[in-house]
């Protein structure tokens, strides 16, 4: 087929003039192109829109239905299954792909660019399009789509390389993510980025809309006066949900007009209780009034107090920077009073001075030394009056003991005779001129002529009672 099958025959390769459109559509996205690329009987179609409206004229069977049913509103929502404008079903992908071509895979590509310009003549571009797949031999479709946005078919965006359409995955190898395989998420997508809605039940309503508007017979009910049935039947019937909604609503009117006179009744309660509360409420602020009143008078002598502390602060901190004052000049008084000191230790007067003390010193060790000595004396002289005291007792003794043993010795020498001892073992009498020593061996002597006297004694006592006991 040729470039253009209707309309106003254009180069190929042209590109639409700029439109401005209407002040109102500023800002606003407009149709600018629709394109149609191996799809049914169209090889290579552009149609080019005049402020956002095209007019197509042909004879009947020239495809201006086909276009539209390829075009709108099938871009927008990406279900094929609405295709067909009249609602036969007669319009299919497989259809559309296979219908008088010879068998093979088929690949088509249907596009619609739209502008939007703002107040200082910048222009951005969006296009949103559909890939088309069909086999022949399988009877297997397949649909993909893309809505990308400053990208133009033919000014960066091919659909088509040497004369064959682009497959899905070299598509996608052009565009990455901007392409999906996912009817709802294009359908999503184009809500969002080209009538800025998020409800996807509100656009399922405007598509609705768009599939009764479309409806080729739609100029025959007009012309029968049943405009308000068209606009009636192209409105989306109301879901189950509203009529629930609606059907709750109308039951609780009851209810509401039973709480409308409770609420007034408890209003009027609420009133008259208002009345005792408000007289409440004026005592509770009178009270609490005072109390703000008394905190006040509080805070006031608590900063008068507090002034007061301030001066005392401040003469004390007088008086500690004098007392400060005086310390530095008595630790420099003291430091004046160590240097002279030191100067005076240095000096000879000191010297002597210290070895004037030091013989102080000797001087009162040596009175202590004497004054000792003077008692250790006294202990002597009063220890040896006590000696010559036992001297002469000792001595009175002793010649006591002499006067004893003279007395003694003779009948001491009669003893040792009669008991046969030899008489040189009695002492001689010591006299007037035997010395100590002399007299401690007599002494001794004595003892041992007693000592043996006794036993000579015994052993006659022994003796005698042996010879009594044989008699």
């Amino acid at each position: 087929m040729t470039d253009q099958l209707f309309g106003v025959p254009q180069p190929a390769g042209a590109t639409a003039a700029p439109d401005d459109g209407p002040p109102e559509r500023l800002g606003r996205w407009v149709l600018h192109r629709a394109g149609i690329l191996n799809v049914w009987q169209y090889d290579r179609v552009e149609l080019r829109f005049a402020g956002g409206r095209v007019l197509l004229r042909g004879k009947n069977g020239a495809g201006k239905s086909k276009a539209l049913e390829v075009l709108l509103p099938f871009l927008l929502d990406g279900d094929t299954r609405t295709i067909d404008a009249a609602g036969r079903d007669r319009t299919t992908v497989g259809w559309l792909m296979t219908d008088g071509r010879e068998p093979g895979n088929h690949l088509g590509y249907v596009w619609l660019e739209l502008r939007s310009s703002d107040e200082d003549g910048h222009d951005r571009f969006c296009t949103v399009g559909a890939g088309l797949k069909s086999s022949s031999a399988t009877r297997q479709t397949a649909t993909w789509y893309f809505l990308v946005e400053d990208v133009r078919v033919g000014a960066g965006l091919a659909l088509e390389d040497d004369g064959e359409c682009l497959s899905l995955e070299r598509l996608k190898a052009q565009l990455g993510e901007q392409v999906t395989t996912s009817a709802a998420e294009h359908r999503r997508r184009v809500a969002h980025r080209l009538f800025g809605l998020r409800d996807e039940a509100r656009y399922a309503n405007l598509l609705h809309l768009l599939h009764r508007l479309r409806d080729p017979n739609i100029g025959n009910r007009i012309e029968a006066g049943e405009l308000a049935a068209v606009l009636r039947d192209a409105l989306p019937p109301p879901s189950d949900t509203s009529l629930e909604v609606g059907a709750e609503r109308f039951d609780a009117l009851e209810q509401i007009r039973e709480q409308l006179e409770r609420t007034q009744r408890t209003a009027t309660a609420l009133g008259r209780f208002m009345v005792s509360y408000v007289g409440y409420a004026r005592t509770v602020l009178r009270g609490r009034a005072e109390a703000v009143l008394d905190a006040v008078r509080q805070h006031r002598r608590a900063e008068r107090e507090a002034a007061a502390r301030e001066a005392e602060t401040a003469e004390a901190n007088l008086r500690r920077d004098d007392a400060d004052a005086e310390v530095r000049r008595l630790r420099g008084e003291e430091s004046a009073a160590a240097a002279e000191l030191e100067g005076l230790q240095q000096s000879d007067a000191y010297k002597q001075h210290l070895q004037l003390v030091d013989r102080r010193k000797a001087v009162q060790a040596a009175d202590h030394a004497a004054v000792v000595a003077e008692s250790s004396a006294e202990l002597a002289r009063r220890g040896l009056r006590e000696a010559e005291s036992d001297l002469a007792v000792a001595r009175a003794r002793a010649d006591t003991a002499v006067a004893e043993l003279v007395a003694a010795r003779a009948p001491m020498l009669r003893h040792a005779v009669g008991a046969g001892v030899d008489a040189a073992v009695i002492p001689e009498a010591p006299d007037a001129s035997t010395g100590e020593a002399e007299l401690a061996a007599t002494r001794s002597g004595v003892v041992a002529a007693l000592d043996v006297a006794r036993g000579r004694r015994r052993q006659v006592d022994v003796v005698r009672r042996l010879a009594g006991a044989s008699l």
